[in-house]
């Protein structure tokens, strides 16, 4: 991020692809959104740089205590990491889930993906988010797969990879 005071740090790209259609995410949405914020510990005007912190999602499905269940597996996140003033530092996580718990009281009946979040805080404590604010939570559509991609990634170039729609609750 070129200048800490603009509101969109768009030198990173985020992209969400299914068959139907493309979303590119606002950074700035997300990493400045007051309520992500506030569960980071820090203002917007102490943020001095973003980066591509790190893109761990595939195409493997699991449970993970306290994130993911058999029934809302996880193919893992994809985050970025702020640097302060201090030189503290704190991540914005996404992660994606597919969710066939649908005898609830959402979706109709119908299996879909879903992201939610994960924020650490200066302090390097996690809270897990059913809504990181600025991203997509439900993905209409009980699509085959779905495509992320950063730009760059963690490694200075591209990262992407499509996730294949599981096809039994893990566990």
């Amino acid at each position: 991020m070129k200048d800490p005071k603009r509101d969109k740090p768009n030198n990173i790209i985020l992209e969400l692809k299914t068959p139907q259609y493309k979303i590119q995410y606002d950074l700035g949405e997300i990493i400045f959104h007051k309520e992500n914020l506030r569960l980071a510990g820090i203002k917007k005007e102490e943020i001095v740089d973003v980066r591509p912190a790190f893109f761990k999602i595939d195409d493997h499905w699991y449970s993970e205590l306290g994130v993911a269940i058999p029934e809302h597996p996880t193919s893992g996140s994809l985050g970025f990491e702020c640097l302060t003033k201090r030189g503290g530092t704190c991540s914005f996580q996404v992660i994606t889930y597919f969710d066939f718990n649908v005898e609830k009281d959402h979706s109709d009946g119908v299996i879909h993906w879903n992201n939610g979040g994960r924020i650490i805080d200066q302090s390097g404590n996690a809270h897990l988010v059913r809504e990181l604010k600025g991203i997509q939570h439900k993905i209409s559509g009980n699509y085959p797969w779905i495509k992320w991609s950063m730009i760059p990634g963690p490694e200075g170039k591209p990262a992407s990879v499509t996730i294949h729609r599981p096809t039994k609750p893990t566990g």
